[in-house]
């Protein structure tokens, strides 16, 4: 989820999507992804059209490759990674210590944009944020690492 969260959840104007991503240049100097792609195609838009959720763009292919043979990830299964991710969390989770049997509960807080799930358990280690490190106590400017929206944008699970 993060490098979907990388390519689809930031734009372009506030970062650049290629730094620290393994990518080559087409014949006209365009930029695609080498890992986690099946292949590229390079079009000139000749027309747009709005369909209210998405902009369907309508091109002349001018270039293109097969990178390799893995299974796509395609719309609906995107949407299922994500509808996945999400259940994992949506409720909170029981845990049983068995040599007690005592059952805690585990405070959860997810992302209202990505449906990333921040555990105090493990922290968030690309922000150096420790294991253990409570929601509230996370500092204001820290930001989702999957989808980069603010605190504000989370909420108790």
């Amino acid at each position: 989820m993060n490098y979907i969260g990388h390519f689809g959840f930031k734009s372009g104007r506030d970062i650049n999507k290629f730094t620290g991503v393994k990518y080559e240049l087409s014949k006209k100097g365009v930029p695609y992804t080498t890992e986690y792609s099946g292949g590229w195609i390079e079009a000139e838009v000749i027309e747009k059209i709005d369909v209210e959720t998405h902009t369907v763009f309508i091109g002349k292919v001018l270039d293109g490759e097969v990178l390799g043979e893995d299974e796509p990830l395609t719309y609906a299964n995107y949407h299922r990674i994500k509808k996945g991710q999400r259940l994992t969390a949506a409720v909170v989770t029981k845990e049983t210590d068995s040599k007690t049997d005592k059952v805690s509960d585990k405070i959860l807080y997810r992302c209202n944009i990505c449906g990333y799930v921040y555990d105090m358990e493990t922290g968030d280690p690309s922000s150096n944020v420790l294991p253990g490190t409570p929601f509230e106590d996370i500092d204001d400017e820290w930001v989702c690492p999957v989808c980069g929206v603010s605190k504000k944008n989370f909420e108790k699970i």
